[in-house]
Order: C-alpha cells, then structure tokens, then sequence
C-alpha cells in the first residue's frame, strides 16, 4: 500500500473524500483520509482492550488535521452572515488551534485563532475525534465543551462525522464490546 501511495503524483484527482463534500479530491486527502481511518479503528481497539491511547503528536495531530478540513462542509447548512467566524481549539495531547471564516455565501478554514469570532470553541481532543467518527453521542460531547459567544456555533461542530458512516447507523459500543 505504501509502494502504491509513494507512485501517485499528491496534487493530481484522486478518490472524493464525501464527508468532507468533495466528490473529488487531491490524492494527498485521500491518503490522509486512508491514515485517519486505520488510525481511528487502531484506537477503538485500543479503547475495548484497554490498551493506551495513541495520541503521540506525530500520530494524533495529522488525525485530527484531516478532520478539520471537513469542517467548512460540516457547517455549509450554518446559516451565518458573511464576514461571520468560528475559531475553534483542541486541546490535550495536542493542540491545534483553526478558524472557518464566512465569505461569499462559504465557510472555509484557516489555520489559528480569530479572537473577533462570534464564537470560540474548545474541545478536548479525546472529545473531537471520538465525536467526528461516532464513538461519542453529540449531546455528551457537548457537555465537555467550552462555547464562549454564539452558542449555536458548536451544532455544526457536534454534529459532524469524518467517516463514511452516518451518525444513527454506528451503534456506540463501549469498552468491553457490549453497545
């Protein structure tokens, strides 16, 4: 698989990444959702054995990158005003720090932190990947978040999966395999 990945030109068409609304996508994405997929079931295993977690940077941070960039089509239906922005913080083992900016009718993402934004988000890490690939219910991701602001700014953010699955499809199982 590797061997395959190395030989493909990164900029060239590639496989769509849906959930983050491209129907076609730069190879580089498609590689990166690849990684995000096997590590997100290496974690779920990790989770029902017990195992520790892999939120070394080098692993954890390129994860939770990939995700964000899902997050301007996450928020498409985000009625808000031109000009309008979200900045939002992941914090824990890694932080990172984006900001989705309304222009032109589209929200778009850009790296860092808009201290003028109508709304500013803080969500543990734990919280933000096991949200986006449904191991966590909205609601109680939710609870561990921080919303300073418009608080209708964190459903978009909740609400979001960066998986090929639907949020009411994935039944939630927990340690030890029951669900």
């Amino acid at each position: 698989m590797v061997a395959v990945f190395e030989a493909l030109d990164p900029d060239a068409p590639g496989i769509g990444v849906a959930w983050a609304g491209e129907a076609v996508s730069r190879n580089w994405f498609d590689i990166a959702r690849e990684y995000t997929e096997k590590w997100h079931h290496q974690q779920q295993l990790r989770d029902a054995t017990g195992r520790p977690a892999l939120y070394e940077s080098a692993l954890f941070a390129p994860v939770l990158e990939t995700f964000a960039r899902g997050l301007p089509f996450a928020f498409r239906s985000h009625a808000a005003k031109d000009g309008s922005s979200v900045s939002i913080a992941v914090t824990g083992p890694v932080t990172l720090h984006w900001t989705l900016r309304r222009a032109d009718g589209k929200w778009s993402l850009w790296s860092g932190t808009d201290p003028n934004a109508q709304a500013l988000i803080s969500i543990p890490a734990d919280v933000a990947w096991r949200v986006w690939t449904t191991g966590i219910k909205p609601d109680e991701a939710r609870e561990k978040m921080d919303v300073r602001g418009d608080e209708a700014m964190a459903a978009p953010l909740t609400s979001f999966v960066a998986i090929m699955a639907s949020r009411n499809a994935n039944p939630r199982v927990v340690k030890g395999g029951k669900q």
